[in-house]
């Protein structure tokens, strides 16, 4: 709504509480990765969102298997 610095910061705390409860390798940390990502293209800052939809999508290929609609969505 306006406030991509708060969106930024809770992605950020909700990421590290996913990491800490699912391991580094689950489809709760790919999903945060991709709405962090999202918001960093928002604002022009694909030096930032690359990384992120990269390892997202090495989760969820590697969960899922290249031909799955997740790997789709995030491609």
């Amino acid at each position: 709504l306006g406030d991509s610095d708060k969106a930024i910061n809770l992605l950020k705390r909700a990421l590290e509480s996913r990491r800490k409860i699912y391991g580094d390798s689950h489809p709760e940390v790919a999903f945060t990765l991709n709405n962090l990502c999202a918001i960093y293209a928002e604002l022009d800052q694909s030096m930032l969102a690359i990384p992120l939809i990269e390892k997202s999508l090495e989760i969820t290929e590697a969960r899922f298997g290249k031909d799955n609609l997740q790997v789709a969505a995030t491609l």
